[in-house]
């Protein structure tokens, strides 16, 4: 039948397929049978912008062996950061490998199709959150999607059927945001913390330290006063970078507030008065800017803090709209 389609005879079609690979062919599948592929993932999670470039200049000396193939990953807010740092790690890697490939985050509709996948019958206001949390990156959605898996599961009664139950008494999205919020920003401010203790001690990382510590208690997501909380710790934090030198310093100060700015707002905009409207008005031009809110706190604390200003007046007009 197939050779009845093609317009071939039978005898042509065995003796094609009987026929020796040609030796020019068989050398040209050689390589591809035998290939090694090495992979290197986040390179951004060396601390010292210095010891990427030399680890980069170091690989390079194996780049000649034969049938190897080298994926090295690094995310755009790491290079960025390296290069505010002086060190010129794009040019290494420009240097050293034969292509860099750019991927691009998800769009809000990218990232709700993806979930749309893997969590069936997720409401919409919780799709939107997880891109909030996530900023477009889809390891970091995962993130979110799991966080928000388990929630589920800790909320549902023994007596609800899974996966029949799944997703039909979900809990409020306001009490859902808080814990995820309380629980990043705990995590988040460890980190800042310890960020600070490498500094050489001085008066200034002393009050730092201090000024990281007093949001208070997070273990009690659903007090109604996080937000508040949210606002005078990145206040105190901007307070401290007025008068310092420490250039670091100052930076970790902005990306700190910059990242409780931005927590406050996922909170203000993630609540239980979050309708329909509001939301698809929000999803056009709001959530988007969030998420690259959050992709430009590493690189730049200042455009994030613009960024959320804008996003923080937007919802409270729409709010101040449907009053």
């Amino acid at each position: 039948m197939a050779c009845r389609a093609l317009n071939v005879s039978r005898s042509g079609y065995y003796d094609w397929r009987d026929r020796p690979i040609p030796e020019r062919d068989r050398d040209n599948e050689l390589p591809l049978k035998h290939i090694e592929q090495i992979h290197i993932d986040e390179l951004d999670k060396f601390a010292d912008p210095a010891q990427a470039h030399e680890f980069i200049n170091e690989i390079k000396t194996v780049f000649g062996v034969d049938n190897c193939v080298f994926l090295i990953s690094v995310s755009d807010d790491a290079l960025a950061s390296f290069e505010l740092r002086g060190i010129p790690v794009r040019d290494a890697l420009d240097s050293a490998f034969t292509a860099m490939i750019t991927v691009d985050p998800f769009t809000l509709a990218e990232a709700h199709d993806w979930l749309d996948h893997r969590l069936i019958g997720l409401p919409s206001p919780y799709a939107c959150l997880c891109y909030a949390l996530s900023a477009g990156i889809p390891r970091e959605l995962e993130r979110a999607a799991a966080t928000l898996l388990d929630i589920e599961l800790d909320h549902m009664s023994g007596s609800e059927a899974f996966p029949g139950g799944m997703f039909r008494s979900y809990p409020q999205l306001a009490h859902v945001t808080r814990m995820i919020i309380a629980a990043d920003v705990a995590a988040k401010l460890r980190a800042f913390t310890f960020t600070v203790h490498q500094h050489p001690p001085g008066e200034l990382a002393s009050q730092v330290i201090v000024t990281l510590n007093t949001v208070g208690d997070l273990t009690h997501p659903d007090d109604n006063d996080l937000i508040e909380r949210l606002d005078a710790l990145a206040a105190a934090l901007c307070a401290r970078t007025e008068a310092a030198d420490d250039a670091e310093l100052v930076r970790t100060c902005r990306e700190a507030a910059g990242f409780c700015h931005l927590c406050a707002a996922i909170l203000e905009i993630f609540d239980d008065d979050l309708d329909e409207a509001t939301l698809d008005a929000l999803s056009a031009e709001a959530l988007p800017t969030l998420a690259e809110a959050r992709r430009a706190l590493a690189v730049e604390p200042l455009l994030t803090w613009s960024l959320v200003n804008t996003i923080r007046e937007q919802r409270a007009q729409l709010r101040a709209d449907t009053a």
